[in-house]
């Protein structure tokens, strides 16, 4: 088995992101294949040929997408018609909002496209880019939960865990990493990951 990673790396935010993506790649080589890729048609022959699915970029409440630029539009990358093309497929979309409308309609007992588990956020996911390891520490470190043949909800738990290790970090060592006026950011993004995360769908479901 297979497990796809899509990382469009279109800007420095999902770059870094990427970067998430690529320890995990490591560590769980070969069952990661990491896709780096701005089309929606490449990720959709991509999803057909996978069955689960790991994204790391932006997101928006009812697309993971490309987000409009200067002379640039909003480009969906991943959506209602898209994401259910595999039975049984397991969804975790490190990207902001990517757990609102798209992870609940795309696990509804109704949707055509259905998906078995999503795993994603309901609002922002934020780092401080002076120093944004902890966050990406917690994130890896808790879906490293879910690729050691944890479940969807094992997963959920661990990453909410290690976003307690982040907050942790950042109060205790922030202030000799951060100026004095980015820790309390920095504690917040932490405890915001952990609170706004949203799990939708089969929480036993494993990959």
């Amino acid at each position: 088995m297979t497990v796809l990673v899509v990382t469009p790396r279109d800007d420095g935010a999902s770059r870094r992101c990427a970067t998430w993506a690529d320890r995990l790649a490591t560590k769980f080589a070969p069952t990661l294949s990491v896709r780096t890729t701005r089309s929606r048609s490449a990720v959709e022959a991509l999803l057909r040929d996978h069955q689960h699915v790991l994204y790391f970029g932006h997101g928006e409440r009812d697309a993971l997408v490309v987000p409009r630029r200067l002379f640039r539009s909003r480009r969906a990358l991943i959506d209602l018609a898209n994401i259910g093309t595999a039975p049984g497929r397991i969804v975790v979309a490190v990207a902001c909002f990517s757990g609102d409308q798209l992870a609940r309609s795309a696990t509804s007992s109704s949707a055509a496209n259905r998906v078995k588990s999503y795993i994603g956020w309901l609002d922002e996911i934020s780092w401080p880019p002076e120093w944004s390891d902890p966050i990406g520490d917690a994130l890896v470190d808790g879906i490293t939960t879910l690729l050691d043949g944890g479940d969807v909800g094992d997963c959920a738990t661990a990453i909410r865990h290690a976003f307690d290790r982040a907050h942790d970090r950042y109060r205790n060592e922030g202030p000799a990493r951060l100026p004095s006026d980015r820790v309390p950011f920095a504690k917040m993004c932490a405890t915001y990951g952990k609170e706004r995360i949203a799990v939708e769908g089969d929480r036993t479901a494993t990959l």
